[in-house]
This record gives C-alpha cells, sequence and structure tokens, in this order.
C-alpha cells in the first residue's frame, strides 16, 4: 500500500511539474518614445479593465515593458495609462491595443 501511495505523490508530482505552465497566455510589449524620437526611460505604464488595474510597470533603458495576459483574456478589454512622463512631455488619457496585435509604440508629444 505504501509502494501505491509513493508512486500516486511521486506522479502528481511529475504532473504537475511537466505540465505547460502559461500555455495559451499571450506577452504584449510596450515601448514609449518622447517627443523627439528616443526612448522614455521610466515611464510608469497601468493595465486597467473596467475599474481595475495590474500592478504599474516601468519602462526599461530601451523604453520597453512587457506584460502577459492569461489565455482567454482580451487586450481589447484593457486600456494603459501612463504616469511619470519626462519633463516637457504628455500623454494621451489612455491607449490600446490595434485588435490582433501584441506591439505598441506610443509617441508622446510636448
Amino acid at each position: 500500500m505504501k509502494k501505491v501511495l509513493l508512486t500516486l505523490l511521486l506522479l502528481s508530482v511529475c504532473l504537475l511539474a511537466c505540465a505547460p505552465s502559461g500555455a495559451g497566455d499571450v506577452t504584449y510589449t510596450v515601448t514609449v518614445l518622447d517627443a523627439d524620437g528616443h526612448a522614455a526611460v521610466g515611464v510608469s505604464l497601468q493595465l486597467c479593465k473596467d475599474e481595475a488595474c495590474l500592478m504599474p510597470k516601468t519602462t526599461d533603458a530601451n523604453g520597453q515593458m512587457t506584460f502577459t495576459l492569461e489565455a482567454g483574456e482580451q487586450i481589447g478589454d484593457y486600456h494603459l495609462t501612463l504616469s511619470n512622463l519626462p519633463e516637457g512631455n504628455v500623454a494621451e488619457a489612455a491607449y490600446r491595443f490595434a485588435p490582433g496585435t501584441t506591439t505598441l509604440e506610443i509617441r508622446l508629444a510636448k
């Protein structure tokens, strides 16, 4: 009986460890450029759906950030808001991904 239980336990662990995690998840990339076309470093982006927002992320040295939505989530249901903009730059109230795309380039204005 102990061998059967041990075998079942090991099989369960293997199934959990071997199962693909995030199968069907989609990763999206946002690039933020300042009004002069340079990477906007340190801009905070927040992805929101209705009134619920995910934890803000910050653009890297290339002005980029990525986030992943679970399988079944629709990017069209979300909007992006920006804050912590480079001095003298302004952003629109919100941005959205075009249908069928996984990248978005945002160019700030003066």
